[in-house]
């Protein structure tokens, strides 16, 4: 058995808009013995967040910009719907993505997610 599992994992590799490969492994959870599946949502933007936040603090160390910038500063687009007075440190605290009306990354489909034109759109659009 896999009683002894707490979690699951699922990697998928896709190219030109096709996945190529899907594998998954493990359960979902100690409350949940359901095994995960290639169809079972799962948090797609967790395991990348870390390199954005060390990226924007390397921005700060090195001047560039400051915790208290607004992010509409930086990118005007931004600015729409009542986000102009958000601040790089509201988005690094995570006081933004919570309050945007976006549809939540872990129920979308790889393909769209790492559509880099397509999520800056729909977060510059997205009202707060």
């Amino acid at each position: 058995g896999g009683a002894h599992l707490r979690g699951g994992v699922a990697v998928a590799v896709a190219a030109a808009g096709r996945t190529l490969c899907a594998v998954t492994a493990g359960f979902r959870g100690v409350a949940d013995p359901r095994p995960i599946l290639p169809a079972t949502p799962m948090p797609l933007l967790e395991l990348s967040a870390v390199m954005p936040v060390l990226l924007l603090h390397a921005l700060v160390g090195a001047g560039r910009l400051s915790l208290d910038t607004r992010v509409g500063d930086v990118w005007p687009a931004f600015c729409c719907h009542g986000k102009g007075a958000l601040t790089v440190s509201d988005a690094l605290e995570r006081r933004v993505e919570a309050r945007l009306d976006l549809p939540m990354a872990w129920l979308q489909k790889p393909e769209s997610v790492s559509d880099l034109r397509r999520r800056w759109a729909a977060v510059a659009g997205a009202k707060l």
